[in-house]
């Protein structure tokens, strides 16, 4: 598709954490993105995140700021496809930008709640999807109707409560496991 090659660039690594999507429901709790964020940078990664709107804007900034990364200013398709060949590792949610990623070879792991992992998990070597494991998901809707008692993880509570399954802890350790595979 003419993407080219992962490229890193010289320095530390860098963590893409793609918090942006297109429904609210597939929105990884933010409580839950500093804490992947905290791993990340513990690890010695560069924590950098993306934004598409304001909303989006300032959970990056929350997120990047919890945690000493960068917030990329807002840029065309083609100016992000070349960025993103210097990233290291991508995590996110269900999203366009995690898809490209994937495709050009990037160690991606990709969070699906309310969307099936299955019909439009990320694809490729590099690449590993993580479905909750929910009674309701995938559910497949915009809105989460889960009515049932709400869910903690680490004392906080966690809406949409499908990704509560998918703790930052695991997601860590998945995305260490792609690195590691080489």
């Amino acid at each position: 598709f003419g993407l080219g090659a992962p490229d890193p660039a010289p320095g530390p690594p860098v963590a893409l954490l793609l918090h942006g999507t297109s429904w609210r429901n597939k929105e990884y709790p933010q409580v839950l993105w500093q804490s992947v964020a905290a791993e990340a940078a513990a690890a010695g990664y560069q924590v950098a995140l993306t934004w598409n709107d304001a909303v989006e804007r300032r959970r990056a900034e929350a997120i990047a700021a919890a945690v000493g990364g960068q917030v990329w200013s807002r840029m065309a398709l083609p100016a992000l496809i070349d960025r993103l060949r210097g990233v290291s590792l991508t995590i996110g949610v269900d999203s366009g930008i995690g898809h490209l990623a994937a495709a050009i070879g990037i160690p991606s792991v990709g969070l699906y709640g309310a969307s099936d992992a299955i019909r439009t998990g990320l694809k490729g070597p590099r690449a590993q999807s993580l479905a909750a494991e929910f009674a309701c998901a995938p559910c497949l809707q915009r809105r989460c109707s889960y009515r049932g008692p709400s869910v903690s993880l680490d004392g906080e509570t966690i809406v949409p409560a499908c990704y509560s399954t998918l703790p930052p802890a695991t997601v860590w350790q998945t995305a260490q496991q792609l690195i590691a595979r080489g």
